[in-house]
C-alpha cells in the first residue's frame, strides 16, 4: 500500500511517476472515486485542488478508455468523475481564466479530451443548464475522441502534417468511436451525438454524415465549437498555439458555415470577448467607446463615483477622469481595486481592474487603470437580471424561512438566507424545489414563485442560494416583468446620479 512515507521517499529521489499493474486498476479506480467523493463536498479542500484532482482523474479515465476497448467500468468511472466536476462547477465560483490556467498548452489526446469536457461544462453552466444536463454533455465530451485511440501516435502528434490519405483515415475516428462505445455504459443518444457528430458543420461540409444546421444535435454543435477552440490554443509540432483572442477571431470568420452562429456568439461572451469581436469599436476588447460614462466603485470601502473614459491602449491601460469630490479623491490610492460598469448598445458591461497611477495636473486630474482581462456583459433587452433587496419567505413547508431576494430575472433569482433560518424542517440542497412569497413584487392573488435550487455557497454570515424559476404562471410572469421593467427604467438615472 502506498503510504505518506513512500511519497516522501519518492519525492526525495525525484520520482515523477507511479506505474500501476493491470490487475491493480480496479483498486486504483476505487481510490479515485473515494478521493473525488471526499473532495467534491469538502469545504476545507481549496477549489484549485479540487479542479486538479478532477483533471487528473479524467485524464486517467480517457487514457485507459483510449488505449483499450472501453469497458463498463471505464464508463462508470468516467461518469463519476464528470458528476463530481459538474457538482464543483455548479456550486462554486470559478472564472474561465482560473479554469484555463489548469490546462495544458501542448496537445495530447488525453489532455485535449479533458479540457474540452471541462471548458464546455463551464460554458453550459454559463448557458444556465441544469447540473444533470451539464454532466450529460460533459461525459460525451470527455469521450468525444475515444475513436482516435487505435490510431498511430505519429498521425496525432509526431508528424508535421497528415498526408491526404492519413487525413481520410483520421476522419473515421468519429465512426470508430461510435463503434467502440456502442452498447457500453448506456450512453444516451445525446452523448453519442457528440462522439459521432462533433466535426459536422452548419453548411453541411463536415463529416462523417454531412449533416446541416439544426439537423446536428445541440450537444454536438457545442462540442464542435469547444473542441475546435482547444485545438487552436494548444501547440502541435506543425503549428504554434494561438492566444484566445486570435483563436476566437479565426472562428468568428466561420460563424454560420462551420459553427452555429448563436452558440459561437454566446461562447465568445463566456470567454470574455463578446461583441468586441465584430470590430465595430476600434477592434478593442472593451465594449465601450471613448467618452462613455462609467460608474466606478472602490472594492474596499464601496465608494462610488461617476467618471468618463478618455483614453486607452488596448491590452495595457485605460484612462478615466478622476472624481470631482475631494473627499472621494482622498480615498483613491495606487493599487486600489475597482469595479466599473457602463451601458453601451443596450448592454450593461462590467469589469474589474486596479488603479495604476493618479495623474494630478492643474488643468486635469486622471486615473490610469490596468486594462481588464475580462469584460462581462448582460443584455438588458432579454431576460435581464436586476439588483434588488426584496424581503421574501421560502414557504413550501410548515415553518416559513425568512430570506432576501438579492437579484432577480425572469429566469431565476439569488436568495440570501441566514444560517439560523435553516433547521431540520428546511435543508437546502441542489435540485430541491422551493416556493417563494415576495409581497413587494405585487403579484396578484396568492400565487407563489416556484423554482429549483441550482447552487449553494457561503458568503460571510449568509447562505446564498441560486434559484432557477420553473412552471411560472402568466400572472406571475407578468408581475415579474413589470417589476423588472420598472427597475431597469431607473438604471440610467442611477448611473447619472452616481
Amino acid at each position: 500500500m502506498l503510504t505518506e512515507r513512500h511519497l516522501q521517499l519518492m519525492d526525495g529521489c525525484g520520482a515523477q511517476f507511479v506505474y500501476i499493474r493491470k490487475d491493480g486498476h480496479s483498486d486504483y479506480q476505487g481510490y479515485i472515486l473515494k478521493r473525488l467523493e471526499n473532495a467534491a463536498l469538502s469545504r476545507k479542500i481549496p477549489l484549485e485542488d479540487k479542479i486538479r484532482l478532477v483533471y487528473d482523474a479524467a485524464e486517467y479515465v480517457i487514457r485507459k478508455a483510449s488505449s483499450d476497448r472501453p469497458a463498463e467500468s471505464d464508463i462508470f468511472l468516467a461518469r463519476q468523475v464528470i458528476d463530481s466536476a459538474a457538482l464543483i462547477l455548479t456550486t462554486q465560483e470559478l472564472s474561465v481564466e482560473n479554469l484555463c490556467s489548469f490546462f495544458s498548452r501542448d496537445y495530447q489526446l488525453s489532455s485535449h479530451s479533458v479540457q474540452v469536457a471541462m471548458l464546455g461544462m463551464s460554458f453550459c453552466r454559463h448557458l444556465n443548464w441544469e447540473r444533470s444536463a451539464i454532466a450529460d454533455w460533459g461525459l460525451g465530451a470527455l469521450l468525444h475522441d475515444v475513436g482516435k485511440g487505435p490510431l498511430e501516435d505519429r498521425m496525432l502528434v509526431e508528424r508535421f502534417r497528415l498526408t491526404v490519405e492519413e487525413f481520410e483515415v483520421m476522419k473515421k475516428h468519429t465512426l470508430v468511436g461510435q463503434e467502440r462505445l456502442r452498447g457500453v455504459g448506456k450512453l444516451s443518444v445525446e452523448q453519442m451525438s457528440i462522439i459521432l457528430s462533433h466535426h459536422e458543420s452548419m453548411d453541411g461540409s463536415g463529416y462523417p454524415e454531412g449533416l446541416q444546421g439544426h439537423g446536428i444535435h445541440e450537444f454536438a454543435r457545442i462540442a464542435r465549437i469547444v473542441d475546435h477552440y482547444d485545438t487552436l490554443v494548444t501547440k502541435r509540432p506543425h503549428k504554434q498555439a494561438l492566444n484566445p483572442e486570435q483563436a476566437l477571431r479565426a472562428m468568428r470568420k466561420e460563424a454560420g458555415s462551420s459553427f452555429d452562429e448563436q452558440i459561437l456568439s454566446s461562447f465568445m461572451g463566456f470567454m470574455g470577448f463578446g461583441e468586441a469581436m465584430n470590430d465595430k469599436i476600434n477592434g478593442n476588447r472593451i465594449n465601450i467607446e471613448l467618452g462613455s460614462e462609467l460608474l466606478v466603485e472602490l472594492v474596499d470601502g464601496g465608494i462610488r463615483f461617476k467618471s468618463t473614459l478618455v483614453g486607452m491602449k488596448s491590452g495595457e491601460y485605460l484612462i478615466v477622469r478622476s472624481p470631482e469630490a475631494q473627499q472621494v479623491r482622498n480615498q483613491i490610492y495606487e493599487g486600489s481595486k475597482i469595479i466599473a460598469r457602463c451601458v453601451h448598445s443596450g448592454n450593461i458591461y462590467g469589469f474589474r481592474s486596479k488603479i495604476l497611477c493618479n495623474v494630478v495636473h492643474p488643468a486635469v486630474r486622471l486615473l490610469v487603470l490596468e486594462y481588464p482581462r475580462r469584460v462581462e456583459s448582460v443584455n438588458i433587452r432579454k431576460n435581464p437580471r436586476v439588483d434588488c433587496h426584496l424581503p421574501a419567505e421560502i414557504a413550501d413547508h410548515e415553518q416559513p424561512v425568512a430570506c432576501v431576494i438579492a437579484d432577480i430575472s425572469l429566469g431565476g433569482c439569488k436568495l440570501l438566507v441566514k444560517p439560523s433560518g435553516i433547521d431540520d424542517t428546511f435543508k437546502p440542497g441542489v435540485d430541491r424545489r422551493i416556493a417563494l412569497q415576495a409581497p413587494l413584487l405585487s403579484i396578484e392573488g396568492d400565487e407563489r414563485l416556484t423554482g429549483v435550487i441550482r447552487n449553494i455557497r457561503a458568503d460571510g454570515d449568509m447562505i446564498v442560494l441560486g434559484v432557477s424559476f420553473v412552471e411560472l404562471s402568466e400572472n406571475i410572469t407578468g408581475g415579474l416583468s413589470r417589476f423588472i421593467d420598472s427597475m431597469l427604467a431607473l438604471l440610467p438615472l442611477h448611473l447619472s446620479r452616481a
